[in-house]
């Protein structure tokens, strides 16, 4: 579920806004979405007004690419996802969401690293150093939050986590599911050590991609954008060719598992739940087929 930050901010204010706001909020998030990824790069990196402005630029483009041909896709498949949910899930079923997920996701970073390394090659050495710093720092407290804890207490907020994302689509679980999930968030506790070892291989790959192609001018600057650009979209694109085979079994039993739990969860569903499942995957697809409708005049300005 990566690159240097100033890609994963302008990609997570994005992504994350969207996917996991309210229905409610969601038009709200979405067209107020570059105030977001403003305030989530700045936990990186201060740009100078140049930069500023460079990036206003190139999030709006991102933005509005996202808006015209991203959105109709992501209500297809949600409208199709419902469809599957009300007559029950099977394993293919489930493999060809999580499929479906990064495919678009893929796709979504490829732009987004398009749009910033530009400016990633454009970065002053002492922009590149509180990039560093900024990693270091969130990584401080992932270790002390997640790594160091106490495991009882990471393992009961892990299992509360896992239970508040089935509670979003289908409402309140019932014991068999809580205990279903629970088993599942058990069983794959040492994951998050793996995966932070695997965060910690790229962004140091990361950082010295970024340092050894910083600061071209001309036709160097030209090579640079393009050297750096597949680095870093095998880093978070082709994230497998970096990994070390104990990361990518453990990733793939994961995902074997996951889909043994969802179609677990979906034989224990009620009517009500399912109800809910499908209402919930609509409301989001109407909401990204008129977010993608909207015309570029009508849109608030950030």
């Amino acid at each position: 579920m990566n690159i240097v930050p100033l890609a994963r901010r302008l990609l997570a204010a994005l992504t994350v806004l969207v996917l996991l706001t309210g229905c409610s909020a969601i038009q709200f998030a979405y067209n107020n979405v570059q105030t977001a990824a403003r305030f989530m790069v700045s936990d990186y990196v201060d740009f100078d007004s140049a930069q500023a402005d460079e990036f206003r630029a190139r999030f709006t483009q991102f933005h509005e690419w996202h808006r015209g041909r991203e959105l109709p896709v992501y209500a297809s498949l949600l409208a199709e996802a419902g469809g599957r949910i009300q007559r029950g899930l099977v394993e293919d079923d489930v493999r060809w969401a999580i499929t479906t997920t990064r495919d678009r996701y893929h796709l979504l970073a490829a732009r987004a690293i398009e749009e910033a390394v530009p400016m990633l090659i454009a970065m002053k050495p002492a922009q590149v150093q509180e990039i560093e710093k900024g990693m270091a720092d969130k990584n401080a407290k992932f270790e002390k939050d997640n790594i160091h804890a106490d495991s009882r207490k990471v393992l009961k907020r892990r299992i509360g986590q896992m239970e508040g994302y089935f509670e979003d689509w289908l409402g309140t679980l019932t014991s068999v599911q809580e205990e279903l999930i629970g088993n599942f968030v058990r069983a794959h506790s040492d994951l998050t050590a793996l995966r932070y070892a695997d965060r910690r291989r790229w962004q140091r790959e990361a950082i010295a991609a970024l340092r050894a192609h910083a600061r071209y001018k001309g036709e160097a600057a030209q090579l640079a954008v393009a050297q750096l650009t597949t680095l870093l979209t095998d880093l978070i694109v082709h994230p497998e060719k970096g990994r070390q085979p104990a990361i990518r079994q453990a990733l793939a039993h994961y995902d074997d598992e996951l889909v043994a739990l969802v179609v677990a969860i979906d034989r224990t569903m009620s009517a009500e739940q399912r109800a809910r499942a499908v209402k919930r995957m609509q409301a989001y697809a109407d909401d990204f087929t008129a977010l993608s409708r909207r015309k570029a005049a009508e849109k608030p300005s950030s």
